[in-house]
């Protein structure tokens, strides 16, 4: 039984020689141009939360500016032909076992204020939603001088069976039945500052 055991464990591996690497390697099906793969791509989400991150500082962020943001991505990384690389994102739907991940942090600087501009009520995208939100709950506190504040934001992505893509906040928008072993986590950390006075 136990040569058995150790014969199946060695035609694994050499079947398997990236997994036995430790390469992060999602199921074989996970492809983000087919719309029923429960994977993205993790450029897209980077420009999806840029676009959040210029839609909320359109909001007018309750008097305050956005200093900085900071995203954090969980990703799987795949290889074609071992030269192309393409980091994905498995939503919250995705029904196997993540493996091994890559972390990539993306930062931003500031975000100059606009002369106009809507009202939080205007946003339409959750994860604008929640950095307008965040700001006009830090604009209220007045009894002491703001000298920054910060907010992280944890967030997972959904896929329709359509391809569509949506932002569910963890806490917010998502209760904690998440499965973190089968879906990527990620986190949106924005800073906020009090305009200099002229």
């Amino acid at each position: 039984m136990k040569r058995l055991q150790i014969a199946v464990v060695i035609a694994f591996l050499f079947l398997c020689p990236k997994l036995a690497q430790g390469q992060a390697q999602p199921e074989t099906s996970c492809d983000p141009e087919k719309p029923n793969d429960q994977c993205v791509s993790a450029a897209q989400v980077g420009v999806d939360v840029q676009r959040a991150l210029q839609l909320a500082n359109l909001a007018g962020l309750s008097g305050l500016t956005l200093d900085k943001a900071v995203l954090t991505l969980e990703t799987a990384a795949t290889t074609k032909g071992g030269i192309d690389i393409n980091f994905l994102i498995f939503t919250l739907k995705h029904t196997a076992k993540k493996g091994n991940t890559v972390t990539q942090t993306i930062t931003w600087g500031t975000l100059d204020k606009p002369a106009g501009g809507g009202t939080t009520a205007d946003l339409k995208d959750v994860l604008a939603s929640a950095v307008a939100t965040a700001a006009q709950i830090t604009s209220k506190v007045t009894a002491i001088k703001l000298s920054q504040a910060v907010i992280k934001i944890q967030f997972v992505v959904d896929k329709e069976t359509s391809g569509s893509i949506s932002y569910k906040i963890l806490g917010v928008t998502l209760g904690p039945s998440i499965d973190v072993d089968k879906t990527c986590t990620n986190t949106l950390e924005v800073t906020f500052k009090k305009p200099a006075a002229h």
